[in-house]
């Protein structure tokens, strides 16, 4: 009848369960974000050159990202949406328990990492 509440160590370790997934999704892999690099600095550019510049570096072409793009974004939206719920319902356990929150310590990528301990990215804040 009544859904049983979470402890908060048992959503901290359903937070780090999805978020090693995320890191080792396939689009999380490092050619993949090599390439996106190489595309990013190639803007404006013909698919050729792109491909050319991409072909020089070992890195997947755009039609090999395109692929697993498709077969790829609808798992990694799904574990994005989970993390985001996990995070708010982590945020919401810590205000009713009257825990204050935590500052989040800056990854290796300047992106802010989440971890047990830490509740919501600045940007995501309410």
């Amino acid at each position: 009848m009544f859904a049983r509440r979470r402890s908060l160590e048992e959503l901290t370790a359903k937070l780090d369960a999805v978020l090693a997934k995320i890191a080792a999704h396939p689009l999380q892999s490092p050619l993949v974000v090599a390439a996106s690099e190489v595309i990013g600095t190639h803007e404006g550019e013909d698919r050729v050159a792109i491909d050319r510049a991409l072909a020089e570096q070992h890195l997947p072409s755009l039609t090999e990202l395109g692929k697993m793009t498709i077969r790829s974004m609808y798992s990694l939206v799904r574990l994005q949406c989970k993390r985001y719920k996990l995070i708010e319902a982590i945020a919401r356990l810590k205000r009713q328990q009257g825990i204050p929150p935590e500052e989040e310590a800056p990854g290796n990528d300047g992106s802010t990492s989440v971890s047990a301990e830490g509740i919501l990215p600045e940007e995501e804040t309410p």
